[in-house]
């Protein structure tokens, strides 16, 4: 377990299993419920065995959650679902980097909602996100390829995003959810 700062509102538990973590955000967030993240590419190569949440320490209620798995060099992060305006995505990453140091962390993304597509992308790229890339350091070309098979669209309603390092707009909170 890691919390932000000794007053921090929200701290984040875990790693835990996937099964723990859902349950967890489904008990405390019945009307968002989610569903474990199973077949095709989510038993393979986008298979994320520890997961995070976030919880609200004054209500002591689940306000986010968040899945990775550490691949050595790079991390693969996904399954991010949360409370919107509490920044729990950059939280989350946040965790990550100090957990597993600078290496990279993709995440495959989508945005289903047409009305914010101009809005998602403009704040990836804000955040100093490498959208769709074409290579990156560190990162085999074989997990790139499948990334870009699965997310990369010309619409970029999806899109597979990698971050390294935190820029200081993060860190001052510029990050917008």
């Amino acid at each position: 377990m890691m919390v932000f700062g000794p007053k921090e509102r929200y701290k984040i538990e875990g790693p835990m299993t996937m099964g723990s973590a859902i349950h967890l955000w489904n008990e405390d967030n019945p009307s968002d419920k989610m569903e474990p993240r199973t077949g095709g590419k989510f038993n393979t190569w986008y298979r994320l065995t520890q997961w995070l949440i976030r919880r609200d320490t004054t209500n002591n209620e689940v306000v986010a959650i968040s899945g990775y798995e550490h691949k050595g060099e790079y991390l693969l992060s996904g399954g991010l679902k949360g409370r919107r305006g509490l920044k729990s995505g950059l939280r989350f990453f946040q965790w990550r980097r100090d957990e597993y140091g600078g290496i990279p962390q993709l995440a495959g993304v989508n945005n289903d909602n047409p009305r914010v597509k101009t809005a998602w992308v403009n704040n990836y790229i804000k955040n100093k996100y490498d959208i769709n890339p074409e290579n990156y350091p560190n990162v085999p070309q074989e997990i790139i390829e499948l990334f870009r098979e699965e997310y990369q669209s010309e619409d970029m309603r999806t899109a597979f995003v990698i971050k390294k390092k935190l820029n200081w707009w993060n860190v001052l909170g510029g990050w917008v959810e």
